[in-house]
């Protein structure tokens, strides 16, 4: 199976230690692919400021996708 790829944002709300995940809901076919559509920025992208984006590695299985754990930097 073909491993897709999503752009992730995390972002600290005020008083939390944990970071928020919030995904881009759109999936690249490659790492290079998700990179060039981030080029655009952000700001149209996710509704909040972040302090972090990456690319996260999805694996499809019988009903979506699940994250392999790997990362990869835009």
């Amino acid at each position: 199976m073909t491993k897709q790829y999503q752009i992730i944002q995390e972002r600290y709300e005020p008083g939390c230690d944990d970071p928020t995940q919030d995904d881009f809901p759109y999936l690249f076919g490659s790492i290079d692919e998700a990179r060039e559509y981030a080029k655009n920025g952000f700001r149209h992208m996710f509704e909040h400021d972040g302090d972090s984006y990456f690319i996260a590695e999805l694996e499809p299985y019988r009903d979506g996708v699940t994250y392999t754990g790997r990362q990869f930097p835009l």
